[in-house]
């Protein structure tokens, strides 16, 4: 079985609701293995509107 593993940083204006929008559609394309470490609360508020299934704790 093959793996592979990469760390993301990046900023995301939490203000422009398109730019917030889309970054949570990114994560979700991503699938469950994604393991997030922070996140600011608005997108854990739409990661759940949307229907997330990652782990609120990991943050």
């Amino acid at each position: 079985m093959l793996g592979s593993q990469a760390q993301y940083e990046t900023t995301v204006d939490l203000a422009d609701e398109r730019e917030l929008s889309r970054f949570v559609d990114w994560l979700l394309y991503l699938g469950d293995d994604v393991e997030i470490v922070k996140l600011p609360k608005p997108m854990w508020r739409l990661l759940r509107q949307k229907g997330h299934r990652f782990d609120e704790k990991k943050s």
